[in-house]
């Protein structure tokens, strides 16, 4: 459970060991998130990074107030034909609207995707993480989530 406040936060980080994706391999991590909330008007940040390069950021405004709603983040890592040449994107699914957009009911579900590119070398260990920020700090705004599973891909 990661509580509401102004830093960034890892919601999890690994290493990939060197050489793990080789030139058209890819990385998948799935977590399940059974509670997130973010107060009406107050906006988070997803962050996806590997190595040092932050590969996508994505921040949202709540329009409403999703309490307790769950959902899953899924991640994808592949490399684009060589060692040094990656696409990455996140999924962030949730089973309420209020946390993307506006004009539908509470029981709708929605989520934001973001990708980008990065060229980090793969054949050495990097780090794969994956952060949230919130832009104010207030009790009522937290992510909560079960489990992380991760899976190698091969083409």
């Amino acid at each position: 459970s990661l509580a509401s406040n102004t830093t960034l936060q890892t919601v999890w980080s690994f290493s990939v060991l060197g050489g793990t994706i080789g030139a058209t391999g890819a990385i998948r991590v799935r977590t399940y998130v059974s509670a997130f909330q973010v107060d009406a008007g107050k906006t988070v940040a997803l962050t996806l990074t590997y190595g040092t390069t932050a590969i996508a950021t994505a921040t949202v405004t709540a329009t409403g107030n999703p309490i307790g709603v769950g959902g899953f983040i899924e991640v994808v890592l592949a490399n684009a034909g060589a060692t040094n040449s990656q696409v990455g994107s996140f999924l962030f699914w949730t089973f309420i609207n209020d946390f993307y957009a506006t004009g539908n009911t509470a029981s709708s579900s929605g989520g934001i995707s973001k990708s980008g590119t990065s060229a980090e070398d793969s054949t050495a260990a990097k780090t794969l993480k994956l952060e949230i920020q919130f832009n104010t700090s207030s009790a009522s705004n937290s992510i909560v989530t079960k489990h992380t599973i991760g899976e190698k891909i091969t083409p």
